[in-house]
């Protein structure tokens, strides 16, 4: 280390994009320490930062902490190969990690922060300021070296220089005492997508000619392309900070081919759904679990999806890095292949926005698609009005050219129904049955679940109905499907204690409101939530979903139901499908051109593994053969609004010909809430489309759409 220890001024840029730049990192602060105050990750450093806490929501919790714990376990990991090695953490912002590690008793030669001067002129403050962030830096406080915002301590340092200027980088970490032949760890934590592109290229080339046996870390967004990446980036464009990378590096592959084409030999890119379920133990997944209330598991996903953690290494600190790889590929396993056929899509925006919502129940009476409840409108609230709904179908003129889209309208309104409105919820369903519609469950919070049962007709409007027999559990995130006739199935979903431990399948007669528990006998499918069930000639469809511990659950069973009793089957399938969650499922009308014409299933949307591509987000299903393709967007279509749409906490509806995706969204972490345009229209290959389609008088129908 060098002897002497000079400070320097370095100008740091003063345009508007680096003051809301360095603005992320006052609110990043704010959502860590929310976290850590809950118990997710033991760091009172954050503290001093933090002059109003505020507790941000279970979703925001869990991103941060997944991004704090996967950090530190890499850090740690690296001392433990390298005790003696040193640690750049590049855009350190607010970044208590020295702090921490110090507090563990970890072995480090040196840890640098860089950052903005303005930044560092802060930091400096608060640590000098608080006996517990100094006491760190150095037992004595008037030993702390310091100079306008820069501060040196026995074993740490922290510098002020722009990232941008790697030559003055290298020069100011050179007089702070870095050594170039010592083994070291560099961090960017969601820093350099900030950078110019080309700026950020010339650091990770620099630092990999810089530094022999090294890794570097870097926590960055990935996948602008899909409904999700779209809303994250409008995000960030809004707030002044503008992704510079995510354009050039798509996916997980381009991050890693970047760092291969920069000069670094080895390189692992997990997402973050990755390290949570495949490099965290069960144990750490538990004890998070056990924190608060936690129910957005598709939101969760794909916020994971989207951020990738790159690490990389030059030298002999490959090791830790092929670890990495070999527990991300023993838990993904093969990739599933499977053909893809195409057909035509729609997006029929909704005529009024503020009817938009998601965690709705929808059914389909005749022509016409109820709504019942979910969250959104103007003011962003759990909902209990109904609406009704009608879709102009939009056939092909030829198999290449499409009309006018504007005579493929939605027409929406609110239904003034007689009898009393069923309390406000979210997440419960809505089966059309002979008689009518039938709304079971749901929840206001994950304390304040329903077993109510609720029946709507157009005649009588709604009716509270009490049943007899008993009842199925209060629950949310179940399933529900029409039997036939009067009679409706549910069955799994989440309890007001957060679990799913019901496999039963309850069957609910709506001519005498009667309910009874079902015996399950063969081999009955394990509890699970946001999966589907579905009924074709007769015989219950069951796929998807996840178990009590946020597990996937693979696999298609099916369900014949005679008298009181269900038995259960698993379905043996020569491709197995992928799984999903939070997906939903129709049966659709036949392929006359097959070679054994029989009913189909149709998947749609949900969480899946990754990040799903548009062709994956539909799955055609024979329920005859099991045979199954993806189902993509015609090649002639303009997909652009269609891959606009998040297809988590939607519902969908049939009319055996077209399926009709029905609005859904979600929370995009702390980006905002997304609510998609309107209705996805789908047409069925192999079943024409009805046309011209009867048409409802509907009050506030703009004129536009009007048969």
């Amino acid at each position: 280390m060098s002897p002497s220890f000079h400070f320097k001024h370095w100008r740091a840029a003063k345009g508007a994009d680096s003051v809301q730049v360095q603005g992320t990192n006052d609110s990043s602060i704010v959502s860590k320490r929310s976290m850590a105050r809950l118990g997710y990750f033991h760091d009172p450093y954050l503290q001093p930062f933090v002059a109003k806490p505020s507790r941000r929501s279970p979703l925001i919790n869990r991103g941060y902490y997944i991004r704090a714990i996967a950090i530190e376990q890499t850090l740690l990991k690296f001392l433990e190969h390298y005790p003696e090695g040193q640690i750049i953490s590049l855009g350190a912002g607010f970044d208590t990690s020295f702090f921490r590690l110090v507090e563990k008793q970890a072995r480090f030669r040196t840890f640098f922060e860089v950052d903005f001067i303005e930044v560092t002129r802060r930091k400096a403050a608060h640590i000098l300021n608080d006996p517990l962030l100094w006491n760190k830096v150095s037992p004595i406080r008037d030993e702390i070296v310091q100079q306008d915002g820069q501060l040196r301590g026995p074993n740490y340092r922290l510098l002020g220089c722009d990232l941008q200027d790697t030559k003055r980088l290298h020069a100011l970490l050179t007089e702070a005492g870095a050594d170039t032949t010592m083994p070291t760890l560099l961090l960017s934590e969601c820093v350099l997508t900030y950078v110019p592109f080309a700026k950020a290229n010339e650091l990770i080339g620099w630092a990999a000619r810089s530094f022999p046996t090294s890794v570097f870390v870097c926590y960055e967004q990935m996948h602008p392309e899909d409904a999700f990446g779209i809303f994250m980036k409008a995000h960030f464009r809004r707030i002044g900070s503008p992704l510079q990378a995510i354009d050039h590096l798509p996916t997980a592959s381009a991050h890693s081919e970047r760092f291969t084409r920069l000069g670094w030999q080895h390189v692992a890119v997990p997402d973050m759904g990755d390290y949570y379920h495949h490099v965290l133990d069960e144990a750490e997944r538990a004890r998070v679990r056990a924190l608060e209330p936690f129910d957005e598991h598709p939101e969760w996903r794909q916020k994971c999806a989207h951020y990738v953690m790159v690490s990389a290494a030059c030298g002999p600190a490959a090791t830790m890095i092929d670890e990495l790889n070999a527990i991300i590929k023993a838990a993904h396993g093969a990739e599933t292949d499977a053909p893809e056929r195409l057909t035509h899509m729609h997006v029929a925006p909704c005529p009024d926005t503020s009817l938009t919502r998601w965690g709705h129940a929808s059914a389909m009476l005749g022509d016409t698609i109820f709504t019942f409840g979910g969250f959104g409108g103007v003011t962003h609230t759990r909902r209990n009005d109904l609406l009704r709904m009608h879709v102009t179908p939009c056939a092909p003129t030829t198999p290449t050219a499409y009309p006018d889209p504007a005579a493929h309208a939605l027409r929406c309104d609110a239904v003034a129904a007689a009898g009393k409105e069923p309390p406000a919820r979210i997440f419960s369903t809505l089966t059309a049955v002979a008689n009518g519609l039938v709304l079971f469950g749901g929840r206001v919070g994950p304390a304040q679940p329903f077993n109510d049962v609720h029946f709507f007709t157009e005649a009588d409007g709604w009716q509270h109905k009490a049943c007899h027999g008993i009842s199925p559990s209060p629950r949310w995130r179940h399933a529900a499907c029409h039997l036939g006739g009067t009679r409706m199935l549910v069955h799994g979903g989440c309890s007001d204690t957060l679990h799913c431990d019901d496999a039963t399948t309850y069957l609910l007669d709506t001519e005498t409101f009667t309910w009874t528990t079902l015996e399950c006998v063969g081999t009955v499918p394990p509890p699970r939530h946001s999966h589907t069930i579905s009924v074709a000639e007769g015989v219950v469809f069951l796929y998807g979903g996840l178990d009590a511990l946020e597990r996937p659950c693979p696999g298609l069973w099916r369900g014949e139901v005679q008298g009181n009793t269900i038995t259960w089957t698993e379905c043996s399938l020569r491709v197995p499908l992928p799984w999903r969650f939070s997906h939903r499922a129709v049966v659709v009308n036949a392929d006359p051109t097959a070679v054994s014409p029989g009913p189909r299933l149709l998947l749609a949307g949900g969480c899946g593994r990754g990040v799903l591509r548009l062709a994956e987000q539909f799955i055609l299903l024979d329920l005859n053969t099991y045979a199954w393709s993806f189902l993509g967007p015609a090649t002639t279509m303009d997909t652009t609004l269609l891959g606009n749409q998040l297809l988590i906490n939607h519902d969908m509806v049939t009319d055996g010909s077209r399926a009709f995706i029905v609005f859904g969204g979600g929370n995009c972490f702390s980006f905002g809430s997304k609510f998609n345009d309107g209705i996805v229209t789908i047409a069925i290959p192999g079943c024409p489309i009805p046309t011209p389609a009867p048409t409802l008088p509907l009050s506030q129908a703009p004129a536009a759409a009007a048969a």
